[in-house]
């Protein structure tokens, strides 16, 4: 790919992609000179007027009255994406070019940045047949350990914590996952910020409250990107070595003796079943009824589920106990299975929570073609 033609002036690296922009992002680590790498094209349009509105929104999130927080709708020449009151989002077909336009002058730069980088970004990779989860990921001595779970669950704040403790956070609510040609998963790393409310970053007596930055006008919320961290972050591809599925919830009565003080984590293992079931739940969607891209994810999750090792860990609500719940999580990882102490004793039942968590339907793509089974 002749990477001369491309005429814009900042190029990044970021998810195993050259993203190159008319806009500093500053967010994002420089490419290398000659990165080959399949390009995103990122325009800041100087145009504050929205592009029309479609006939139907394929999908919409965070309503608030009678207003969605986000819209995406298929359009003739590819897709829509709608921030109402902030900016609008155009895709192309090939999923090659994003252009941005605010809906007023008044957005701050840091705004569009955010939205474009974080929200965005994933919808581009699923449209171009990535696969993208809501999903944090960190780097530790055994490979990546990816953290999934609703928004406001503690995936950020978990992956600071390791980050305060010297583990590099390898993305933050995009994880992107390619197949090596052995069919193991890796994580191709975005950038090494996490988002944080102030009790979060209060808790991590680490922090230099000078590296945290206000990313969105709308929010109190700041993002973390220590200098060393971002001057030490690679772009080059990790191994999944373990997904978590996080819960953020009081243990029901007969598990709150396993917890010690201060409370230590609460793990279970998941089967490849309901490791695919919660890894589904946390996909990006931008097309409705696109049979060949849902088989397509359908196949690569069912792939990462039989490879990698699943757990569902309880997060506990203090965060002083942030420590010990990432050293449970590397013990866990060296280990290669549960810690003795966090087995289920004999006789205990499941926990209520997570039962219920995996009482999931069963839908007939669990039965994929040439009679493939998660």
């Amino acid at each position: 790919m002749p990477q001369a033609a491309i005429p814009d002036e900042f190029r990044y690296q970021a998810w195993g992609h050259l993203v190159v922009s008319n806009r500093l992002l500053p967010e994002l680590k420089p490419a290398p000179a000659h990165a080959a790498l399949p390009v995103i094209r990122l325009c800041f349009d100087a145009c504050s007027t929205p592009w029309p509105s479609p006939p139907r929104w394929t999908f919409s999130w965070g309503w608030s009255g009678d207003q969605p927080w986000m819209a995406c709708a298929e359009t003739e020449g590819g897709y829509l994406v709608r921030f109402p009151g902030r900016a609008d989002f155009l895709i192309d077909r090939p999923a090659e070019t994003v252009t941005c336009r605010a809906t007023k002058a008044s957005i701050p730069p840091e705004t569009l940045r955010y939205l474009a980088l974080d929200q965005v970004m994933p919808l581009v990779f699923k449209a171009r047949g990535r696969q993208a989860l809501h999903a944090t990921a960190v780097l530790t001595p055994r490979g990546a350990c990816a953290f999934i779970a609703p928004a406001g669950t503690g995936k950020s704040t978990l992956s600071a914590s390791f980050l305060a403790a010297g583990y590099p956070t390898l993305t933050d609510d995009c994880l992107v996952l390619e197949l090596a040609g052995d069919g193991l998963p890796y994580v191709l790393p975005g950038y090494p910020g996490v988002r944080l409310w102030d009790d979060s970053y209060q808790a991590l007596q680490k922090i230099n409250r000078r590296d945290l930055k206000r990313f969105a006008h709308y929010t109190s919320k700041c993002r973390w990107i220590a200098p060393a961290h971002f001057r030490g972050f690679s772009g080059q591809p990790v191994r999944l070595a373990r997904v978590y599925r996080l819960f953020r919830d009081e243990p029901p009565d007969s598990f709150k003796a396993w917890f010690s003080a201060p409370p230590s984590a609460l793990i279970q293992a998941l089967t490849p079943r309901q490791c695919f079931m919660e890894l589904a739940t946390a996909t990006f969607r931008i097309a409705a009824g696109d049979r060949a891209m849902l088989l397509n994810e359908t196949r690569f999750l069912a792939q990462v589920a039989r490879r990698v090792a699943g757990r569902a860990l309880v997060m506990p609500d203090d965060l002083a106990a942030l420590p010990t719940l990432c050293r449970t999580i590397l013990d866990d990882l060296e280990r290669g299975g549960l810690p003795a102490a966090q087995a289920a004793p004999a006789g205990r039942p499941p926990s209520r929570m997570l039962k219920k968590s995996f009482q999931h339907p069963a839908p007939s793509l669990l039965s994929l073609p040439g009679g493939e089974k998660v």
